[in-house]
Order: structure tokens, then C-alpha cells, then sequence
């Protein structure tokens, strides 16, 4: 009947204006065709936080059988990824524990980036306050000055970071059940995802949309 089953994404119901997301798009295309050429690299960067609070929704089971997993909102880990979807290199920095992340955070984990950096970079980034504000911005001109260009993606547009789709594998695909059964097993888990990422765990970006 012209149906299939697919998962509910989440919807931001607020959007950019048609000016700002065009440009955006178009600057964007741009910096991509440049990275595919070996101009410069392009990373998407993104912070996410893992609990003990379950993301898997589906999972195979007996039939008659229902499947539980324990949930507790004991938090464990936030985590700043910086992520080149041409060649799935991902840069990760975790937070201290119970650390918020913040401008502070941010700025010590790009002066490290930079400081890695072999040629012209480009980083794209959102909206977040901790991006966006004075002393964030403040430090623009020291990263540029060693190869480092922050690049705001248009408000509201989490569908142009390609980092969010690591996230998404990493909590509705890689993460089992059994890992969330303490808070050694999912740090465990965890930290052998990031560690095999780009080898025996991979994504084929689509670049559709930028190019």
C-alpha cells in the first residue's frame, strides 16, 4: 500500500530563514568540493552525553518473549566529537567527569585541534551557546592563524552536521543491551567504539546533500 516501516525522526519546528539557509548551503558545497579536491580538510563537530538510560528501541527476541533492559539516568560521559566524513577520522574529547561542557571546554579542546592541524581546516559547528559566545569567539583569529576556520551551519539545521549521524549509530545501532548493565560496561563499550571507528566501525557518508 505504498507504506514502510521506518523510524519517527525528531522535527525541529523551528527553521532558518530561506536566505541563511541557501547561503549556508551554498558556502558549505563549496567547502566540500574543496575537501574532496584535497584543498583543505572539513570536519563537523558535535557534543553528545551517554548514560545509563537506554537508546535501543528494537532488538530480536522469542516470540511471546518481551525484551527489558534496565534504565538509570546515572549519567557517564560527554563527549566533543570532531569528525571528517570523507575518511571517517574522528578526533574525540571527553569531558572530565560530571563536567558540563561549556566555552572553557571548548576552547581547550580546539586549541589542541589546532595545534594538530596539517593544512587549511574548516570546522563546522552549530548554534550552541558555548560555540557562539564572546569569549568563544574571541579565539577565531588565533585558530585562523594556524590554519583553523569555524563555520556556523544555519540555526536549526542538525540534519546539515554529519557528525549527528555518528551518534545516531553509536546509540540506536552499536550500543547493546548487555552494555548498559553497569557503568563499566558501557564506559567499556564505549571506549571500543571510538577506538575502532573508521575500522570495524565505519559509515558511508552521503554527501548528497552538499553536493
Amino acid at each position: 500500500m505504498g507504506y514502510v516501516w521506518k523510524r519517527f525522526r525528531k522535527w525541529i519546528k523551528k527553521q532558518p530563514t530561506a536566505e541563511e539557509y541557501a547561503e549556508a548551503l551554498t558556502r558549505m558545497r563549496a567547502f566540500v568540493h574543496l575537501a574532496i579536491e584535497g584543498y583543505l580538510d572539513l570536519y563537523f563537530g558535535d557534543e553528545s552525553g551517554f548514560s545509563l538510560s537506554p537508546y535501543i528501541p528494537y532488538g530480536w527476541l522469542p516470540v511471546g518473549q518481551q525484551g527489558k533492559i534496565a534504565s538509570r539516568r546515572e549519567h557517564i560521559e560527554n563527549v566533543l566529537g570532531l569528525l571528517n566524513p570523507l575518511n571517517n577520522h574522528l578526533i574525540r574529547y571527553s569531558a572530565r567527569e560530571q563536567q558540563n561542557i561549556n566555552t572553557d571546554f571548548m576552547t581547550k579542546c580546539l586549541d589542541d585541534f589546532a595545534g594538530q592541524l596539517k593544512g587549511l581546516t574548516v570546522l563546522a559547528l552549530d548554534n550552541a551557546p558555548w560555540h557562539t559566545s564572546k569569549a568563544f569567539k574571541q579565539n577565531l583569529e588565533r585558530w585562523q592563524e594556524k590554519g583553523l576556520f569555524i563555520f556556523y551551519l544555519p540555526r536549526y539545521s542538525p540534519h546539515l552536521n554529519l557528525v549527528e549521524t555518528l551518534w545516531r549509530k553509536i546509540k540506536y545501532e552499536w550500543l547493546r543491551p548487555g552494555d548498559y548493565n553497569s557503568p563499566s560496561s558501557l564506559k567499556k563499550r564505549l571506549k571500543e567504539i571510538f577506538a575502532e571507528f573508521g575500522s570495524k566501525f565505519q559509515i558511508e557518508f552521503s554527501m548528497n546533500i552538499y553536493t
